[in-house]
């Protein structure tokens, strides 16, 4: 008989087995697809996300500056991930922070300052008054007319309404006016203050040459009602024009006039100038708001509160960066490290100690820090760096030099300590010149007067403010009826100033700025930390190994070394992670310990402090420390959790085909049917392939339909699913030879069912033991694990997490 007909009928004889079989045949088939049904199930809860590629703000080192350092500090507190490259990121630019809120308020401070140096206002209202003096000496002097429209109407108003003869309004327009005191002191005075019990008169600013009528004028002021003398005074004013006589002026020397009109014209320049200067600036009024709205909104959520300090701070948009989480396994230690408890029992949440050394503003603070958890964790980090010793050996003469280098950076923040004192001696200065300075008094009425306001108007156009906005905003508290907080005054702005200069200097004394401390030897310095730890008051430890003691000079090459709490810093036990996962290492707690544990802000400062001792040099050179970015790739929890069980479930899908397999071929064997065959002259091998052959088309039918499970279920999106079904293919044929391995062992096709499943699980687990033991494994050994007899469960379980591992880089 031919090969092709005894593998004819062979075939012939199992597909007949296989036909009558239909509820086993169904089962092998759905078995291995209803696995994978429910996993689609769990799939459709938790759908991959597709992560944008991650830029990542750099880190200002304290070199580079207090402002940027304690930008960076707040900015990249949960090192946030940005889609497009940042402005630090640009040829030429380093800082990411300058178009922040508080960068502006520092570049505008700066503007004000350097424009202050050349700003002549002051000089103006010197030269203005003593050019009025002048004018008011070498002239007859200045009527009432003279300050009036030429087609004025108060004549009128005092005939009609204050029933004055022709006579008496004669001689009020023709009163001799007092430039000087009119200009200076007269804002502020109105109609209804002009009676002498007030210690106001008219004789104060005009003369009247006829007596009877100033009593008379005097006599109606007195006696008329406010809302009649607040209707005349409005009529007044609109008639008026304070330097019609000044510009247009027959009778004056011409000489005083003109050294008036100059003075003048300068001090509107320069007061023009100086509100377009301040109307540019709109970083106090963005700083207001956000502090309003974190004043109104003092209980909401911790996001849109750190919105509006990101806002302010860092100057990122509406929800700033995305915040990467780590996609590493935390140890217990680190989860110890991270929320502060490992001084603590099990269950006892940290009590805050009152600080003697601390003023109740600081322990009042440290309390409220320490209330919630996330509070509590931010406090943690930070209280090292803020209220922490730095340990030096050894105290030399040497070192000393460069721990005065170190200690001046410092020493810097210490004005902001002093800002509040120095505050205090001015405040009042400040206040009494704001209120009712003569110089103030003269730009609120050149602000009133119809000429200079519409001076002023044109030099604000194309800002927010006009020339009524600047005038409400300097009216006097003494003069000011609207109710309080309906507007937005000077007085406001220096309340709110008063109150940030305070709550700083306030704050800053809970910042110990003298950190510095030695100690004889290395020993001593472990045994001072460990009871500074306990209140997590170290920062670190510096050595100098190679300086001797009492030696007053440096080596040519200085080396040192910075001792601090491993729970800061980066454990040193290995060099990557023990499990790969898609993904930057961005976390800020778990990855850039080095960063927010203080080691590399420290290091930036000793560096620097060795640069100057030993060069000379006081110039700094500022460092930055980019973050490298990261490309787009799938962050998929699924896939996360089932990348180390995917090899399970495969090996659960064909455990029933595997026992069915071995099932068939030994019950041949039992049933003496095997021999009856060879005796026919049936050749062994062509036997062989035909259970091969018969075994292989189920598995390749099952693994076909797996392949539309894993693609249209999203369970491998990305992979190829020729290739994914060439490799299951490849793992059906070795499963079938190591299922037709495992059929020589056994007689009995019952007992050879049930222990050939459990043989083929079995031969699962050395993968778990190879991922459990990886880190403590060597190579040889690992090579060993997988090459043994059964080399193919290893090699399929090891492709199935690469490719899992490959499906989560992957990104469109």
């Amino acid at each position: 008989m031919s090969i092709s007909t005894q593998l004819g009928l062979l075939l012939w004889k199992n597909f007949t087995y296989r036909r009558r079989q239909t509820l086993q045949l169904l089962i092998e088939i759905v078995w291995p697809l209803l696995i994978f049904f429910i996993l689609i199930s769990v799939r459709l809860n938790y759908p991959p996300y597709e992560q944008h590629e991650c830029h990542f703000p750099n880190k200002a080192m304290p070199s580079a500056g207090t402002l940027p350092w304690i930008q960076g500090i707040i900015c990249n507190a949960n090192n946030p991930c940005f889609r497009n490259p940042t402005p630090g990121e640009s040829p030429g630019v380093v800082g990411n922070f300058n178009e922040s809120i508080i960068s502006r308020l520092f570049s505008d401070a700066k503007k004000i300052l350097l424009y202050s140096q050349n700003d002549r206002n002051l000089d103006g209202f010197k030269d203005l008054i003593q050019a009025l003096k002048t004018l008011q000496a070498n002239t007859e002097g200045f009527k009432l007319k003279d300050f009036l429209h030429d087609n004025e109407t108060l004549s009128t108003f005092l005939l009609r309404n204050a029933s004055f003869s022709e006579h008496a309004v004669h001689q009020i327009i023709e009163a001799d006016v007092n430039l000087e005191k009119v200009l200076v002191k007269g804002f502020g005075v109105h109609l209804r203050d002009m009676c002498k019990s007030n210690g106001t008169s008219v004789e104060d600013f005009v003369t009247i040459t006829d007596s009877e009528v100033s009593s008379l004028v005097q006599e109606i002021l007195c006696r008329s009602p406010g809302s009649w003398l607040n209707q005349a005074e409005s009529h007044f004013l609109n008639n008026l024009d304070f330097l019609k006589p000044i510009r247009k002026d027959v009778r004056a020397d011409p000489e005083a006039v003109q050294q008036v009109a100059e003075a003048t014209d300068n001090l509107l320049e320069s007061l023009g100038s100086l509100a377009i200067e301040l109307a540019s600036m709109k970083s106090w009024s963005d700083l207001r708001n956000e502090i309003i709205f974190l004043t109104e909104n003092a209980t909401s959520s911790p996001s849109h509160m750190y919105q509006a300090v990101s806002r302010i701070v860092c100057g990122h948009p509406e929800g700033g960066g995305l915040k990467i989480k780590s996609l590493n396994w935390y140890e217990d230690s680190n989860y110890k490290a991270l929320f502060g408890n490992y001084n603590t029992t099990d269950g006892e949440e940290p009590i805050s100690a009152y600080d003697n050394a601390s003023t109740p503003y600081c322990n009042a603070m440290m309390r409220n820090m320490e209330s919630s958890p996330v509070s509590r964790m931010i406090w943690q980090a930070l209280k090292p760096l803020l209220m922490g010793k730095i340990l030096y050996t050894p105290a030399t003469p040497a070192t000393q030099k460069i721990i005065h280098e170190v200690n001046r950076t410092f020493q810097e923040l210490g004005v902001l300590r002093e800002l509040g004192g120095m505050w205090e001696e001015v405040r009042p200065k400040v206040w009494t010149f704001l209120e009712s300075s003569e110089q103030m008094d003269l730009v609120r009425t050149l602000l009133k007067n119809n000429g200079t306001a519409r001076f002023f108007t044109s030099q604000l156009a194309g800002t927010e403010w006009t020339v009524e906005d600047v005038s409400n905003f300097l009216t006097k508290h003494s003069e000011d009826t609207r109710p309080h907080g309906t507007a937005f005054t000077w007085r406001e702005v220096f309340n709110e100033t008063d109150q940030a200069i305070m709550s700083i200097s306030r704050f800053m004394e809970c910042v110990n700025l003298d950190k510095m401390e030695p100690v004889a030897n290395e020993e001593r310095m472990v045994n001072k930390s460990m009871a500074l730890l306990d209140d997590r008051k170290f920062w670190a430890g510096i050595v100098f190994p190679d300086i001797e003691a009492n030696s007053s000079e440096l080596p040519a090459i200085v080396n040192y070394k910075i001792r601090m709490d491993i729970d800061n810093v980066e454990r040193t036990n290995k060099i990557k992670d023990g499990y790969w996962d898609p993904g930057p290492r961005a976390d800020p707690f778990e990855d850039l310990r080095y960063i927010w544990g203080g080691f590399s802000y420290l290091q930036d400062i000793i560096e620097h402090s060795i640069i100057t001792v030993v060069t000379g040099a006081k110039e700094k050179t500022g460092v930055y420390i980019q973050q490298m970015p990261y490309p787009c790739y799938v962050d998929d929890i699924f896939l996360r959790v089932m990348s180390r069980s995917m090899p399970l479930f495969m090996t659960l899908a064909w455990m029933y085909s595997v026992a069915i397999i071995i099932k068939s071929v030994v019950y041949e064997k039992e049933a003496r049917l095997k021999e009856t065959m060879r005796i026919m002259g049936l050749d062994n091998g062509i036997l062989w392939f035909s259970w091969f052959i018969s075994s292989l088309i189920p598995l390749l039918i099952s693994a076909s339909l797996l392949v539309v499970l894993l693609k249209m279920g999203n369970l491998l999106p990305y992979s190829d699913p020729g290739v994914i079904f060439l490799f299951l293919g490849s793992f059906a044929v070795v499963t079938i030879m190591q299922c037709f391995l495992i059929s020589t062992m056994f007689a009995r096709a019952n007992l050879a069912a049930a222990c050939g499943g459990i043989i083929y699980f079995t031969l699962y687990l050395p993968y778990v033991l190879c991922v459990a033991w990886q880190d403590y494994v060597g190579f040889g050994a690992k090579i060993v694990a997988v090459s043994h007899a059964f080399i193919a469960s290893r090699v399929f379980e090891l492709v199935l997490v690469h490719v899992t591992f490959y499906e989560r880089s992957r990104c469109h």
